[in-house]
């Protein structure tokens, strides 16, 4: 699909002492990006887990598509789907943030897995094909919804197949694991990103008004599966 360049598959990175300082430096860092991103690789490595860092594009009609998707995801997704994720640190973050507790890392991939039992730690981009979220249209008939459905189904698996195939498979009780990622994904948002809620003609922010707004349209339809979905834009990009 035509929604980015990636340049690496899989990278590598051979991370010496200054890695080191920076991955554990105090909270107080340059950027807040990279402050989220550090702290995140701490509580990976205290508790031995890999970090996996869903990856914020640049273009943000591709912030729109793969919000939507991981919000499908992680919202929608089955207990097999869910429960590899149980086992990570998840943290969103931007590759200009990435590169500079990774270097080596290329590209824009859809996700970062660190692994964190080891220093210098194992990186590598995971990537895959997912088809294109169309965004809100209007209202539709049956066979374009059933269409629309299956596309939401086949983001789910590619991303569930693509997080399994970077993080391994679960260790453990497939549904209590995928039942502690949906009360994570209840009660908070993934650090680096904010719950948002599109109804078609607007969003709303859950925890943030100043980052809602909505348009009178009354045509909008947003599929359900779709509608919850990880926000990575300013209120100036809505």
């Amino acid at each position: 699909m035509n929604r980015r360049t990636f340049l690496g598959a899989v990278a590598t990175a051979a991370l010496g002492p200054a890695w080191l300082r920076r991955a554990f430096a105090d909270d107080a860092c340059d950027t807040a990006g990279l402050g989220t991103l550090s702290n995140a690789f701490r509580r990976a490595a205290r508790s031995a887990r890999p970090l996996l860092v869903l990856v914020i594009p640049v273009d943000d009609q591709e912030k729109w598509s793969r919000g939507h998707a991981w919000g499908e995801l992680l919202n929608h997704g089955s207990d097999a789907e869910l429960a590899p994720l149980a086992g990570c640190e998840l943290v969103c973050a931007r590759m200009a943030d990435v590169v500079r507790l990774f270097p080596g890392v290329l590209g824009e991939p859809l996700a970062i897995v660190a692994t964190t039992e080891r220093v210098p730690a194992g990186v590598r981009a995971l990537d895959a094909e997912l088809p294109e979220w169309a965004g809100w249209m209007p209202s539709m008939d049956g066979d374009d919804r059933a269409a629309e459905d299956a596309s939401i189904s086949a983001r789910i698996e590619a991303l569930a197949q693509m997080v399994r195939e970077g993080v391994g498979e679960p260790h453990g009780d497939v549904a209590a694991l995928a039942s502690r990622v949906r009360e994570m994904v209840r009660e908070r948002p993934v650090p680096g990103s904010h719950w948002g809620l599109d109804g078609g003609c607007g969003t709303t922010v859950e925890g943030r008004d100043d980052l809602s707004e909505g348009l009178a349209c009354g045509m909008g339809h947003v599929p359900a599966r779709s509608r919850r979905f990880l926000h990575w834009l300013t209120r100036r990009q809505l």
